[in-house]
Formats: structure tokens, sequence, C-alpha cells
């Protein structure tokens, strides 16, 4: 429900890979289990940041603030080619 709340779950989607995965497969439930009071309009905004373009700028960060497992995870994330848009990531939760 605040700036704060979107800088934290920014922040995370970056620097944390297991965050990461997990919220874009179940969002509004990762939120809520990290107590990230979001609206549906910023969750929604949120969903639709680029998963390449974190994966990429985690990649490049610092080791020093970036978990170590999230380095090791975004560079193999990369080479499996993540780049599944928003519909896309729907469409194949539906399928299981």
């Amino acid at each position: 429900m605040s700036q704060l709340a979107v800088e934290r779950v920014l922040g995370r989607l970056v620097t944390d890979a297991d965050f990461r995965m997990e919220f874009f497969g179940e969002p509004a439930s990762v939120c809520r289990d990290h107590g990230l009071d979001l609206t549906p309009v910023e969750l929604a905004a949120l969903v639709h940041v680029d998963e390449r373009a974190l994966y990429l700028l985690a990649a490049h960060l610092d080791p020093k603030i970036v978990r170590a497992v999230t380095l090791h995870l975004a560079k193999g994330e990369m080479r499996r080619g993540v780049s599944r848009s928003p519909r896309d990531r729907r469409s194949q939760r539906g399928a299981g």
C-alpha cells in the first residue's frame, strides 16, 4: 500500500533469486506471505516488470549486495532463456 512496499519488492526481486522465482509464480500470495502490503494496482505493475531485465541486473551487481545463490541462479536462468511474458507465465501455471 505504499512506495516503501513497492521498493522492498523491487529490491528483493533484484537481490534474491528465490524470492524472484516465487514472486513470478504466485505474486499475490508471496507478497502476502512476506508481509508486503501492495494495492492491486501496485501488484499488477510489479508483475509486468521484465523478468529478464531483473536477471541481467542481478548478474551485474556487486556480490556483496546480492545473495550468493542469486548470482549463480541468475546466470543459469539466463542460459535457460527466461523471457516469458506475464501471459505466458499465467498460461503455464494453468496447464499444470
